[in-house]
């Protein structure tokens, strides 16, 4: 029998924290891709875009400060 384990099986928290780095890692990645797909718009409307992308990551920030200040 070969005694080898995954990440997943070793330790699920670190399994976990790795995933959501990946997915957050994406999710940003798609995020900033959206500017650049609106090139062709007037400047105001990517700005606006740019700006919102901004305050709903602050948001988000904001409503998980309270986890953050627990870990760190």
């Amino acid at each position: 029998m070969s005694n080898d384990t995954t990440c997943c099986e070793a330790n699920d928290d670190e399994c976990t924290s790795t995933v959501g780095w990946f997915v957050a890692t994406a999710l940003g990645n798609k995020l900033v891709s959206i500017p650049g797909h609106m090139w062709d718009m007037p400047l105001y409307i990517v700005w606006g875009t740019l700006m919102g992308i901004c305050l709903l990551a602050a948001l988000f920030i904001f409503s998980i400060i309270k986890k953050l200040n627990k870990v760190a």
